[in-house]
């Protein structure tokens, strides 16, 4: 992502800022048709770390959630989590953003639902 004349390689947002807040932000470069990389991980910095708002977070397409206060080792864990374990991207009529689930659960039964581009309504854009 270019970002000026920089190149970007993640965005680190607070939640509550102005002009443009980070669900502003995040929603614009999810969903907007002139954002450079709809891709780019972004991690969504906030004090309120209530379920109600990392979900919201996570519903928007956030990549990581980091609450406030924080480590170096926090940041850290998040950054390797973005290099090493890198989510699918997906792409439905609601949602565009990395996959949601975290891990693979076992499952001891055949109707075990797997994302595939042959799920219905789902498009796996990119991972």
């Amino acid at each position: 992502m270019k970002v000026g004349t920089q190149e970007v390689d993640i965005v680190m947002s607070n939640w509550q800022m102005s002009p443009v807040d980070g669900m502003i932000l995040l929603r614009w470069a999810r969903r907007h048709k002139e954002s450079p990389d709809r891709f780019i991980p972004f991690i969504m910095i906030t004090g309120f770390s209530e379920p109600k708002r990392v979900q919201e977070a996570r519903d928007m397409g956030v990549t990581e959630f980091l609450a406030k206060p924080f480590t170096i080792q926090a940041i850290g864990n998040k950054l390797i989590s973005i290099i090493e374990r890198q989510r699918q991207f997906v792409h439905t009529r609601s949602y565009f953003g990395p996959d949601r689930r975290r891990r693979q659960a076992d499952i001891d039964f055949e109707d075990r639902r797997v994302l595939t581009d042959k799920s219905p309504g789902v498009e796996i854009v990119r991972g």
